[in-house]
């Protein structure tokens, strides 16, 4: 089974309304979730990989970057695509995070 192999001291795993961590990362040093970012201090060093592109993801990927990190962002498919978003919307919101260099890498 093919795959993206992550190279990081910190990850962020950002899969939905409810903190989930998939089993392939759950033995790696410093994984949070979304909810640890609220109960401990931010991620050591500058570059962080976050996955995870439901609205959390999203989110996330924008307020990190805008605290000075550099954000690698991995999603299964294009970000916010089960939302009910409209196609124009998401492809909006997509382009204005590009705008700050924030962009989706696709994972696996």
């Amino acid at each position: 089974m093919g795959g993206t192999l992550l190279s990081a001291a910190q990850y962020i795993v950002a899969t939905g309304s409810r903190p989930v961590i998939p089993d392939s990362l759950r033995k790696l040093p410093g994984v949070l979730t979304t909810d640890d970012l609220f109960e401990r201090p931010l991620p050591a060093g500058r570059r962080v990989a976050l996955v995870g592109g439901g609205a959390v993801g999203t989110e996330m990927a924008f307020i990190l970057s805008m605290l000075g990190f550099d954000v690698q962002w991995y999603c299964r498919r294009e970000p916010l695509q089960a939302m009910r978003f409209s196609k124009v919307a998401r492809r909006r919101l997509i382009e204005s995070l590009d705008s700050f260099g924030i962009a989706p890498r696709p994972l696996g």
